[in-house]
């Protein structure tokens, strides 16, 4: 997913704000990191999608449980699906509150940020005391990439990730009862609709390790900072 978005918000504390204006250091967190965060500031379902399964009986032949068996092996390869039906028509497969959990991959890095509200910032979503804005996060993420360096050590950033996209994140109900929808296929840019996760209007890009990284997120620095980060307050 790679989107066009010029101007964003980054909620933080006024420390950080600082990093960032003056210095260009930043944070960006894995998948992981965020499902582990409190409840009310991380989604423990970051990345993941889930599809249940109620008291379901599935028959070789009949059309419709067979169109319902589709949902249950969504997005596993065609050749090898979670769940079969072999042999002679009529033979039968039963669920009972089943469930399965697809994980677009907690080690997948992210930097986030807040859309504004009708041109201006939004309100501040959290506890933060300070906001940056950022006149251009698409010019950000190929920056980040292209010149940003993991402060801890100084390795480049190009050496470590993937460039994989940037957009808006989607909120909608991660939990799908497969008798009644096609499940959502997981993803980095899927939030569970919470009204606390609604009203952050969030947009990030994403960064995809070519290496393992043993760190659940990193400080990264990127020069010239003025060309992207002011103080909003």
């Amino acid at each position: 997913m790679v989107r066009h978005v010029r101007s964003a918000f980054k909620f933080c504390r006024k420390k950080h704000a600082v990093q960032m204006v003056d210095e260009g250091v930043f944070r960006i967190g894995s998948l992981s990191y965020y499902r582990g965060l409190e409840e009310g500031i991380g989604d423990w379902q970051e990345g993941l999608t889930h599809r249940f399964i109620p008291s379901a009986v599935i028959v070789k032949g009949d059309l419709g449980s067979e169109k319902i068996l589709d949902r249950i092996n969504a997005f596993s390869p065609s050749d090898d699906p979670f769940f079969k039906l072999s042999g002679r028509a009529g033979q039968r497969l039963a669920f009972n509150n089943a469930g399965i959990t697809d994980d677009v991959g907690g080690s997948i890095f992210v930097f986030c940020a807040s859309l504004p509200d009708e041109g201006r910032c939004p309100p501040t979503v959290e506890d933060y005391d300070a906001a940056v804005f950022i006149s251009d996060m698409n010019g950000l993420a190929e920056e980040t990439m292209m010149n940003g360096v993991a402060i801890e050590d100084g390795r480049p950033l190009q050496s470590l990730f993937w460039r994989t996209g940037i957009g808006p994140v989607t909120y909608m109900k991660k939990i799908v009862n497969v008798l009644e929808n096609y499940p959502h296929e997981p993803s980095a840019f899927l939030k569970s609709d919470d009204p606390v996760f609604v009203k952050q209007r969030e947009i990030r890009f994403v960064l995809l390790p070519m290496v393992p990284i043993s760190v659940d997120g990193m400080l990264v620095s990127i020069p010239e900072p003025h060309r992207f980060f002011k103080r909003e307050f």
